[in-house]
């Protein structure tokens, strides 16, 4: 009876720490002050994305949790769960760039529109049928007129 509750006090604990080390892991790199962060890598959609299809784990070294300045062409924008997002579109139709706008971002949110051009800012988060990119902030924004 003693070995079974030394495993399962161990099992519970090895849990526990791996818990704490990915959250760790993952709020250590989303609450970067964008801002002041200087870029790392600059891409177009177009190819961020198709790097994440075409070889997802060459891209994750290159990209994953790296402040990157991606710009592009809106397919469009979603507010859910107090969160202002903008998707860019690819070569791929069912796959784009999601990025999750910082809450301060919301005045320049809300005039964008499908087809504009835009530049945008963030730390990438990897590929989940989408490129993510988190904590995301306007660099520029362009009107097609």
């Amino acid at each position: 009876m003693n070995k079974k509750k030394y495993y399962f006090y161990f099992l519970f604990a090895f849990i526990l720490l791996i818990s704490f080390y990915v959250g760790l892991r993952y709020f250590s790199t989303s609450n970067v002050d964008i801002q002041n962060a200087p870029v790392e890598i600059t891409v177009n959609a177009e190819k961020l994305t198709a790097s994440f299809i075409k070889d997802e784990s060459a891209a994750n070294e290159l990209y994953k949790d790296k402040v990157v300045e991606v710009f592009g062409i809106i397919k469009g924008t979603t507010f859910v769960n107090k969160t202002n997002t903008i998707i860019l579109q690819s070569d791929y139709n069912d796959y784009n760039v999601i990025c999750d706008m910082q809450v301060d971002s919301l005045d320049v949110f809300k005039q964008l529109k499908p087809s504009q051009k835009v530049t945008i800012k963030g730390v990438c988060k990897g590929f989940l049928h989408d490129v993510i990119l988190l904590n995301c902030m306007f660099i520029n924004t362009q009107n097609n007129d």
